[in-house]
């Protein structure tokens, strides 16, 4: 099998950096790896959730007064289910990847690999505003190398067409500005950390609600026939 080089030094091969020089493959392997990063992240989320420490007749109550501790852990969760259907979309729409795109894929995921790490900080803080500040800015650090490397696959990923062209335009285009635009929500978090502390939270949770968005470009028909093929 010969492999495309710009020039060989000698008997050996410089590899093709140039992206136009990339050999494209398909997903198969990436969406395995994805599912299990995803159900591992989810798993090691719930286990980082501890019954109380309590005398005896005093569960109920404590059960109760962790109330703030399961809307962290509902935010970790929606945030890997959130992740997970967004990268299945673009799977499906996608045909296929290279080099470069498999790397920022890559990128894209650091904030849901350490999703089960940035919440339990976050949980484990909520008893001090200093502390909870300082956990919301870990968080949006985390996400933001993360939405820049999902942004940056985006748009890789449309310049060197790899995209399937009968999607719906317009439900694509919603799709491809929300991506790019993606990596703006952890930064305005991080940035009104210092305005208003721990509240800037909700930037992340406004976040969250755009990637629920029921955005897809493809129809059933063509679901169907992209899994027979």
């Amino acid at each position: 099998m010969a492999f495309r080089t710009e020039r060989h030094v000698g008997r050996f091969a410089v590899p093709p950096f140039h992206p136009g020089l990339q050999s494209r493959f398909p997903w198969n392997r990436f969406d395995g790896w994805i599912d299990a990063v995803f159900a591992i992240a989810a798993t090691l989320l719930v286990l980082e959730l501890r019954p109380p420490n309590v005398d005896e007749g005093g569960l109920g109550h404590a059960l109760l007064n962790q109330w703030p501790l399961y809307l962290i852990y509902l935010l970790g969760f929606v945030q890997i289910a959130g992740g997970w259907s967004v990268l299945r979309r673009v799977s499906a729409w996608s045909t296929g990847l290279d080099h470069y795109a498999l790397l920022l894929a890559f990128a894209s995921q650091i904030g849901y690999i350490l999703t089960p790490f940035t919440i339990a900080v976050l949980g484990e803080s909520r008893h001090n505003a200093t502390d909870f500040t300082s956990a919301v800015r870990l968080m949006a650090i985390v996400m933001i190398f993360a939405m820049g490397g999902f942004a940056a696959f985006m748009y890789y990923s449309v310049k060197r067409g790899f995209f399937r062209p009968d999607l719906d335009a317009g439900v694509f285009r919603t799709a491809y500005v929300l991506s790019l635009a993606s990596v703006l929500w952890p930064i305005a978090t991080l940035a009104f950390t210092w305005v208003i502390g721990g509240w800037a939270l909700a930037f992340l949770v406004l976040h969250l609600v755009t990637i629920l968005f029921p955005l897809d470009a493809m129809s059933t028909e063509q679901y169907d026939e992209a899994d027979k093929s």
